[in-house]
């Protein structure tokens, strides 16, 4: 007779991995509807190139937090450090998609904080995400690191 022990941090894991894949899906879903405005945006012959980010670099962010959810079990980690840095990195893929999006709509790059409301919307979305991520990722490394040992 098998006995299963179910331990707390088992179980955030469990729920954890769940999050990282719903998120993931979800970006994924909404990537490939981008894609049917990327398509009208080349039919009709408008610049395509924002459609086109938010298109690829929304499937590439869907791709990396599923990849994460397969993943994350192998981090040597306390299930609250768990948390804390998949949410960083969670954070900066909605960060990023919502970037691209407000992008896609008014043409501002937001390649810096100045200029119309627009732009720093995006100069701001791109600049939290981007310090978000590498603390994420940096922080589930040393878990895997970890795990090696």
């Amino acid at each position: 007779m098998v006995v299963a022990v179910v331990t707390r941090k088992a179980i955030v894991m469990e729920e954890l991995a769940a999050f990282l894949a719903l998120n993931g899906a979800v970006v994924l879903l909404f990537s490939s509807l981008v894609g049917l405005a990327l398509a009208r945006s080349l039919h009709l012959g408008t610049p395509a190139e924002h459609w086109h980010l938010l298109h690829a670099g929304g499937t590439s962010r869907g791709i990396m937090l599923l990849a994460l959810a397969a993943s994350i079990r192998f981090a040597e980690l306390p299930a609250t450090d768990l948390a804390w840095a998949s949410g960083l990195v969670t954070f900066f893929v909605w960060t990023s998609i919502l970037a691209m999006l407000v992008r896609c709509l008014t043409g501002m790059k937001g390649f810096h904080r100045g200029g119309p409301a627009a732009n720093k919307i995006v100069f701001y979305l791109y600049a939290s995400g981007t310090v978000a991520l590498p603390i994420g990722l940096v922080w589930l490394a040393i878990g895997f690191v970890q795990a090696l040992r």
